[in-house]
């Protein structure tokens, strides 16, 4: 749930939008409300699973304006990679997306797989094989290049 501190404190910074990242089971409705009623607008990024969630981010921040050209990829079996390397996406205004261990069913790929994977210039697999596969890297860039 959100204290009035921290209401208070999205208020007082002025901030008029809010991005919530994850289901209900995450941050519920009732938070997502008092954000509302806060006078945020709010933008709920989720999906049934992490990789769902993932894609809906990477897309969104697409929408955004952040590129692919340096395009992460960590697995979804584990956080730290992913943690450490966001800060390098961040860095290269690029996206960070999630897959799984062979990548057949990430979301993202099918998402704009035409328009946006051929804008990768530089692909960084955060994490070794056995994190990310290289026959995940593959399915998901469409390339043997690591």
């Amino acid at each position: 749930n959100i204290d009035d501190a921290t209401l208070n404190a999205i208020k007082d910074g002025g901030f008029k939008r809010v991005v919530v990242v994850g289901g209900t089971a995450a941050v519920t409705s009732a938070a997502q409300a008092k954000l509302e009623q806060a006078g945020a607008q709010v933008v709920r990024l989720a999906g049934d699973t992490a990789l769902d969630t993932s894609g809906a981010i990477a897309a969104w921040e697409v929408g955004e304006g952040m590129g692919v050209s340096h395009l992460s990829v960590a697995t979804s079996d584990g956080y730290w990679d992913a943690l450490t390397g966001a800060a390098v996406c961040g860095k290269n205004s690029s996206v960070l997306v999630l897959v799984g261990k062979d990548g057949a069913k990430d979301p993202w790929r099918a998402y704009d797989s035409a328009s946006q994977l051929g804008k990768i210039e530089h692909g960084h697999v955060l994490g070794g094989t056995a994190a990310v596969s290289s026959a995940a890297w593959k399915h998901f860039t469409g390339t043997d290049e690591e």
